[in-house]
């Protein structure tokens, strides 16, 4: 089901919601900051640089609360049952979720699934979609010929 189909009531807060997170500059923001969060997982060092990486840790954990926000408003505006109908939702929501238990001490080994957020740029781009999956099929492939 396309969440865009599901219009909200007329004259609702949650209609002016609606079209603000179906609005296309909306979808090239949050694109934005998905390019500019996946830099900033790529400077964490290691070994680790103590002052570094507690200034990435701080910028990543603001980017956490931008992505929370984020679904959070397409989840009250599209209703959680159509916003979990979508597969990219779903999997932004699995991402959520593994960044957010990531930020709990001794889970640190999930932090590297935070760059999954990068497939999520795939949502919006049919061309990079259709390579990521031609990619993928030519991997499946390549791993099965060359498994006999």
């Amino acid at each position: 089901m396309d969440p865009k189909s599901k219009v909200p009531a007329a004259g609702s807060l949650r209609l002016e919601l609606f079209r603000f997170v179906n609005w296309r500059w909306f979808d090239i923001g949050i694109m934005f900051l998905i390019v500019c969060n996946v830099f900033a997982l790529l400077l964490e060092t290691f070994p680790p640089n103590p002052e570094l990486n507690g200034i990435l840790a701080e910028i990543s954990f603001y980017f956490l609360l931008v992505f929370t926000v984020e679904a959070a408003m397409k989840v009250h505006s599209w209703g959680l049952k159509t916003y979990l109908a979508d597969g990219w939702c779903r999997l932004d929501a699995v991402i959520l979720m593994i960044s957010w238990l990531s930020a709990v001490p001794g889970l640190l080994a999930m932090r590297a699934l935070r760059i999954l957020r990068i497939t999520l740029l795939f949502k919006n781009s049919k061309g990079l979609s259709l390579r990521a999956r031609t990619l993928w099929r030519r991997a499946s492939w390549c791993s099965s010929s060359t498994a006999t």
